[in-house]
């Protein structure tokens, strides 16, 4: 394959969704295997901030050394997957309830919403993120994470109220050997051969 700008991709989030959607791990339907396949049984998210969302793989590796100093084997020691972003949402109660807890988040019959809140962590769910580049499109899926806020909520009046997120992924339930599964496509038609 040919040198190619049309092999770059901007992620731009998905406008109604806001880039993130989640389920929980036991909800009807199969994940998605492909770019396209329409989603089930997944919550929107809401709006994240400019920064997107970030990916990081941490590995440690160790060398395994012979007598007399060669390298003869590496293994992994260590491998964590995880995504960090900063909902800006504070009144979605989608985002409410996936941070502290759907029994922990009330709305009134007004639209007021009460949220308590605990050092307990939230359960696993499953998340896809969307994001396109014109026709293109890249669907990141992440059967089992773990979803944690940490960092300073800061009320002024210069800014919105942010809760800064990282999501861990854990190994998938169906298949244990991958964390995660990303997803393009080409946003062009189908090709036809023979016929």
């Amino acid at each position: 394959m040919a040198v190619s700008s049309d092999n770059t991709f901007v992620a731009t989030p998905d406008k109604v969704s806001g880039g993130l959607l989640f389920r929980e791990l036991d909800a009807e339907g199969t994940l998605p295997t492909d770019a396209t396949t329409a989603l089930t049984a997944f919550v929107e998210g809401g709006y994240i901030s400019e920064d997107g969302v970030t990916k990081t793989v941490d590995a440690s590796d160790d060398n395994i050394i012979a007598w007399g100093g060669d390298t003869v084997r590496t293994v992994r020691t260590e491998h964590n997957l995880s995504y960090t972003f900063t909902f800006i949402e504070s009144s979605n109660v989608n985002v409410l309830k996936l941070i502290y807890g759907d029994e922990n988040v009330t709305v009134d019959a007004s639209g007021n919403i009460s949220v308590k809140e605990s050092s307990k962590l939230q359960s696993r769910k499953s998340f896809v993120i969307e994001t396109f580049d014109g026709d293109k499109k890249l669907r990141e899926v992440i059967p089992n994470a773990q979803l944690a806020v940490s960092g300073d909520i800061t009320y002024v009046h210069s800014d919105v109220v942010r809760y800064e997120c990282t999501l861990t992924a854990f190994p998938d339930p169906a298949d244990p050997n991958f964390k995660a599964y990303t997803y393009r496509s080409s946003g062009k038609p189908a090709v036809v051969v023979g016929g």
